[in-house]
Order: structure tokens, then C-alpha cells, then sequence
């Protein structure tokens, strides 16, 4: 641990797993780390996901973020803020002042009782000192549905309207790690997202995955449909998004191996496959079908199957109906991307994401900083690798003249 950046500070934005990495690796050098999110609950995209393991680790990732939340909630020197965002930054001298408006909650009283109680999962979500009120998921918040925890408690009024407060924070750095979001599928109306039934995103099948209620009876079929909203020019999205391939391979060893379903996978190119997915060439062959070609259309049959018409490698149009359609829908950048950019002054990429072109970490200000898929897209394991390596530049920063008082 370097002395001369022990007690510096710096605000880490986003609590997705690049964040989390980066708030942590910091802690562990000495800094004093703000880590803020503007949801209601930590872990990002992974908070949704489920593992992939079906007899052995299949390497998803997916539980690196409950790894390390453990523990950041031992760390005394970092600070959690959820539902908190940035209003407004400047930079004075070697520091940054950044404005910040929060709604951060506390615990929700006898959570535990509660919980059972509740009819929606993740509405309450268990953090290591207690449950918290997830807005995205609590019927309250939709349509007044439910108001358990109110009526069983009056006194958690306050935890559902919770005071907005003005905060302001001086640090030496800032991370932006905001994350992504996934392609809206509605952009390409042929591919049937939103009128056609059983055409889902694979985001969407995680719950059902998560908790073991995929309800599909043995030997339904499903198909896969990778690069949507990705190698796409006529979305102007022409960049690989690089971790569906190993994503819907492993979502698709679950199913069939957990459920026996049959699985087609239309693709253009697998990327890296054998390594990402911890899968052979021989075991894929074997679980999937595997169909090179980008479909022309997804339109409802008549026995309301979803039907993918795509052409033959001969160029013949073939179609074929599934149980369900899984769309492997690509990263975009996150909603906060532009607001960020002119909030900070920070330059966006060629892509549209924050920071540099290549897989660099700093950006054209000095003391920020990006990491993980708020830089571009990545897999899980490449965003803590990417978030490693900006947590080294910010320790040369906070070590130089730079920062010196």
C-alpha cells in the first residue's frame, strides 16, 4: 500500500460489478471510497442474472457480485449510496466537487417477516444488515396493488417516501463505471418483440431461471437469435457486443441439460465459444442445433407458435416454428452516458460509450477515470479484469503531483 494515497478519495458511480470492483480494490489501498447507484439495489444487470453451473461451474460470473459485496460491507472505508445520482461536477484545483441528490433508504424493519409476506420476488432484496425496498419490483409502486409492509407496519411511511437530499462530496477521482443497457428489440419490428408471443429477451427468461420456475415441459423448443441490436448497420450499431455468444451458450446448457429442451441457435459468428463457454465443439454439436443465418422475420403461425423465416446457405427461404424465441439483444450505452458526459466534460467514443476508443481506462480529463461496460461492451469477467486495470491508473493519479496538496 503506497502512503502517499492512503486517505485520498474518490467517488465511484455506478454499483454494477466494474463498480463494485472498483470501490473494493480501492479500499484495499488505503482510499476512502464514496460508492453511489442511482437504483435501488446493488449488483447492476447482475442483481437479474442466474447461474449458469449446470453439474460444474460454467465460469458466468454471475456470483462475483454477491462475492463482493460481502465484502465491501466489512470495509469501514467505503460509503454506500442507492438511489443517488450526479447533478453536477467541477473541477477546483486538483480536486473535484461533485453535487449529488439522493434518496437512499434504510433498512426496512422486521424484513425478514416481511419478506414472506410479500407476493414479489425481489421486491425486498437481503443485504447483509437488512432487507431494502426495491421500487423497480414493489406492486406499491406500480399500482398500489400491495401495501403489506404499510399496513403491517405504518411506520415504514418514510421508507416509501423518503426525503430527497442535496449531498456534495470533494474528491481527488472519480470512476464512471454506469454500466450498459440492452437493445430495445422493438427497433427491429420484423423479428416480432412485443407482437409476436413467446418471442422473449434473454434478459427477460433470468427470473424464471433464477428461482427454477421455468415451467417449458420436456422437449419444447427453443430458438436463439444472436446480434440483436448488434453487427447491425442499418441500426448504425456496427460493433460486436461481445459476451452474448457465451451468454445464450451457457443460458441454452441450462435449458437443455436442466429441462431437456431443444435448442437452435442462429448465429453469424461464434465468438471464442470453446473458451467462453467452458463448452467443446463436440458437446455443443451434440446439445444444439446450429443454423448460420440471420432471420428475415419472426411472425406468429397459426397455432400462435412464433415462426423464423430465414434463407438457406443455397439461398432458399426456410421457416421453422419454436415454442419460444430467445433474442440475444446487445449492449448500448447506459441511460446516464450523455448526462454524465456533459455533467463531467468527458468525451464519449466512437460507439457511444464513455471514455476512450481502444480499452483504455482514462478519459480526457485528468483524475476520471471509466471501467467496465460503461467504457464499452465486455463480459462479466472482462469488466472486473478492465476494472482492475483502471483502479491501477487511478492509484498512479492519486500518487502523482497531480493530487498533491
Amino acid at each position: 500500500m503506497s502512503e502517499t494515497i492512503v486517505g485520498k478519495k474518490v467517488l465511484v458511480v455506478g454499483g454494477g460489478i466494474a463498480g463494485l470492483t472498483s470501490a473494493w480494490e480501492l479500499s484495499r489501498l488505503g482510499v476512502e471510497t464514496t460508492l453511489i447507484d442511482q437504483s435501488p439495489v446493488w449488483g447492476g444487470h447482475l442483481a437479474r442474472f442466474s447461474c449458469k453451473a449446470v453439474e460444474t461451474c460454467k465460469t458466468c460470473g454471475v456470483c462475483l457480485a454477491e462475492d463482493v459485496m460481502e465484502r465491501i460491507y466489512e470495509s469501514s472505508l467505503i460509503h454506500l449510496l442507492l438511489n443517488t445520482s450526479v447533478t453536477s461536477a467541477k473541477r477546483e484545483s486538483r480536486h473535484y466537487s461533485v453535487c449529488m441528490t439522493s434518496r437512499d433508504a434504510a433498512p426496512m424493519p422486521d424484513g425478514v417477516h416481511l419478506a414472506d409476506l410479500c407476493p414479489v420476488q425481489n421486491a425486498l432484496v437481503s443485504y447483509k444488515n437488512g432487507f431494502y425496498l426495491n421500487r423497480e419490483h414493489c406492486l406499491y409502486f406500480q399500482d398500489e396493488s400491495c401495501r403489506i409492509c404499510l399496513d403491517t407496519h405504518p411506520e415504514n411511511q418514510a421508507l416509501f417516501h423518503p426525503e430527497t437530499q442535496q449531498l456534495e462530496s470533494r474528491v481527488d477521482a472519480v470512476v464512471l463505471a454506469t454500466g450498459f443497457e440492452t437493445f430495445d428489440p422493438s427497433e427491429r419490428p420484423a423479428w416480432g418483440y412485443g407482437s409476436v408471443r413467446g418471442v422473449h429477451t434473454a434478459e427477460e427468461m433470468e427470473p424464471a431461471l433464477r428461482t427454477n420456475e421455468w415451467s417449458a415441459p420436456a422437449g419444447s423448443t427453443v430458438a436463439f437469435v444472436q446480434c440483436v441490436g448488434s453487427r447491425d448497420k442499418r441500426l448504425g450499431r456496427n460493433y460486436c457486443s461481445r459476451a452474448c455468444c457465451a451468454y445464450a451458450l451457457r443460458m441454452a446448457n441450462v435449458l437443455a441439460a436442466k429441462h431437456g429442451t431443444k435448442v437452435t441457435i442462429f448465429y453469424m459468428d461464434l465468438q471464442s465459444m470453446e473458451r467462453a463457454a467452458t463448452l467443446t465443439s463436440t458437446e455443443m454439436s451434440r446439445l444444439f442445433e446450429f443454423i448460420r443465418a440471420r432471420p428475415g422475420s419472426i411472425t406468429e403461425g397459426q397455432d400462435g407458435r412464433p415462426v423464423i423465416v430465414y434463407s438457406s446457405q443455397d439461398g432458399k427461404p426456410v421457416s421453422a416454428a419454436f415454442d419460444k424465441v430467445i433474442l440475444s439483444v446487445g449492449m448500448s450505452p447506459g441511460h446516464s452516458t450523455r448526462r454524465l458526459s456533459e455533467i463531467f466534460g468527458v468525451h464519449t467514443n466512437a460507439n457511444g460509450f464513455l471514455g476512450p476508443n481502444d480499452e483504455g481506462v482514462c478519459t480526457n480529463l485528468p483524475g476520471v477515470f471509466v471501467a467496465g461496460t460503461a467504457q464499452g461492451p465486455r463480459s462479466i469477467n472482462d469488466s472486473v479484469s478492465h476494472a482492475l486495470r483502471c483502479v491501477g491508473r487511478v492509484a498512479d493519479y492519486l500518487a502523482s503531483e497531480e493530487t498533491r496538496s
